[in-house]
């Protein structure tokens, strides 16, 4: 019996650190937490923003905010978007455990960390101001339904 004890609470601790420790879903921001943001501009432009944790793998970060993209397009009724101005990189971490709010740092649009080390304490913060259209694809736009289509079986929730 005492054994069977000893596996589960080894089992336990191996189990609860995983979930506090993985990397950010896709979501709306709340309070502290990782997620999506977007505010509408005008009538055709959007900014969007995703933060997540630093165990969240940067191309993630660039995906999730590709497909949050998509979903505002279709949204509002269009059916494609260009990036007009992207900007993100690696933002100090907050201690309270999700991204302080997205900033430009300098690294230009989604140029990974200049070293691993400096990766490891920050988290990946990404925003893009695009503009949403109808009609043919512009040139350098995504088709957001072809977009949500491929990417909705890789998006973890």
């Amino acid at each position: 019996m005492r054994h069977i004890a000893n596996v589960l609470a080894l089992t336990l601790l191996t189990i609860i650190p995983a979930g506090c420790f993985s990397a950010t879903k896709y979501r709306a921001q709340t309070g502290h937490r990782g997620g999506y943001s977007d505010v509408r501009l005008d009538e055709r432009t959007f900014k969007v923003s995703f933060g997540a944790n630093d165990d969240t793998a940067r191309t993630t970060v660039e995906a999730y905010l590709l497909y949050r993209c998509a979903e505002l397009t279709v949204e509002a009724g269009y059916h494609h978007f260009v990036i007009v101005e992207a900007s993100g990189g690696w933002a100090p971490v907050d201690p309270d455990g999700g991204p302080p709010p997205p900033s430009t740092d300098g690294l230009g649009p989604w140029a990974p960390p200049a070293q691993r080390e400096h990766e490891r304490h920050h988290a990946p913060v990404f925003s893009a101001l695009i503009k949403v259209s109808r009609g043919d694809r512009p040139q350098g736009g995504y088709d957001a339904k072809q977009y949500l289509s491929h990417m909705t079986s890789r998006i973890r929730r």
